[in-house]
């Protein structure tokens, strides 16, 4: 009898349970610790705004940490070969978020500010050495968000490490359509990584804004990233038929690192050919600004079906059976 194995749910699980806990200890913390509250004349109107700022801005940065945990957990949980859905398993997730939201508490507490600070004054250091503009604080965020990553990685594997045989396992091999669905699920998950990586250091300190400009840009990245996920599924939902029934996840990372970094080329010199032309354009024409509205919508455009193009033709010369027949049959 074939098992019906899910992938990700219970990694979707685990980021929600982590997301809980992580909330109560903003609220734990904001209320008991947070000497600014205590000290400030409030109403209760503000105070509760105040923590729901709090929670939504601290929503706001873990989205990155929550997205290596997610591909964290679905490595980790094919490994052990814990898919079912059932409730002893939801019960240990459970479990799990409590110890890496325990750890990630601790370690934030007694490691993280320090190494962060470490790392700011070498690089401040390094900065008034080479040139006063040749690294910026965009550097020093980059560099944290890659601190973050490791400590997660090490919390997530010590803690379903821990408790794994608690779990009920699934131990039947793969089938290939089970194995199609991992790669394109990870595929999309580590796409989504770096694009996080690459955004956040951006505007990882710039985003303490008021309670509602901070709800508005928290929901405008979560739709712009529902809409690009959306539209990534569609795409690349048939590319992965030359997978095998094992895991390659080293042949994922390079090749979503390759298409990524391939996009973010394509995407600078569509920039970069589009304000060239209307710069040069405009030594001979006067443009409206309704020009310029439609010019950027046309742009933008562009580079969504041109980037869309070239993720879909990379994907499938990478993971298309019909490359592994022709390699097989030379």
């Amino acid at each position: 009898m074939e098992l019906d194995r899910t992938f990700f749910k219970l990694p979707l699980l685990l980021v929600l349970f982590y997301w809980l806990f992580n909330i109560l200890y903003i609220i734990v913390y904001v209320t008991g610790f947070d000497d600014y509250p205590l000290l400030s004349d409030m109403t209760n109107n503000q105070f509760i705004r105040y923590v729901t700022r709090q929670v939504v801005i601290n929503f706001f940065f873990q989205i990155p940490c929550s997205i290596v945990l997610f591909v964290v957990s679905i490595v980790l949980f094919n490994k052990y070969s814990i898919h079912q859905v059932n409730s002893r398993n939801i019960i240990n997730t459970l479990f799990v978020a409590i110890l890496f939201a325990s750890m990630e508490v601790a370690g934030r507490s007694l490691f993280y500010s320090g190494i962060f600070s470490w790392v700011g004054s070498k690089l401040n250091y390094s900065n008034s050495v080479i040139s006063s503009s040749s690294l910026t604080h965009e550097s020093i965020n980059f560099v944290n968000i890659l601190i973050s990553y490791i400590f997660i990685i090490l919390w997530t594997y010590l803690s379903i490490k821990l408790l794994n045989k608690n779990f009920i396992r699934s131990n039947n091999v793969l089938t290939q359509s089970e194995s199609q669905r991992l790669h394109f699920g990870l595929f999309i998950s580590l796409y989504n990584c770096y694009f996080s990586t690459l955004l956040f250091p951006l505007i990882f300190f710039g985003y303490y804004h008021s309670l509602t400009s901070s709800i508005i840009n928290l929901t405008i990245l979560v739709l712009f990233l529902f809409m690009t996920n959306l539209i990534g599924y569609f795409l690349l939902r048939k590319c992965f038929t030359g997978v095998t029934e094992i895991l390659n996840l080293k042949k994922l990372i390079f090749s979503s690192l390759c298409i990524f970094i391939f996009n973010c080329i394509l995407v600078a010199i569509i920039f970069w050919v589009s304000v060239f032309l209307y710069e040069y354009s405009q030594a001979f024409y006067r443009f409206s600004n309704n020009f310029l509205l439609c010019y950027t919508w046309i742009t933008i455009g562009m580079v969504f079906i041109l980037s869309s193009i070239m993720v879909r033709i990379m994907t499938k010369l990478l993971f298309n059976s019909t490359k592994n027949n022709i390699n097989i049959t030379q």
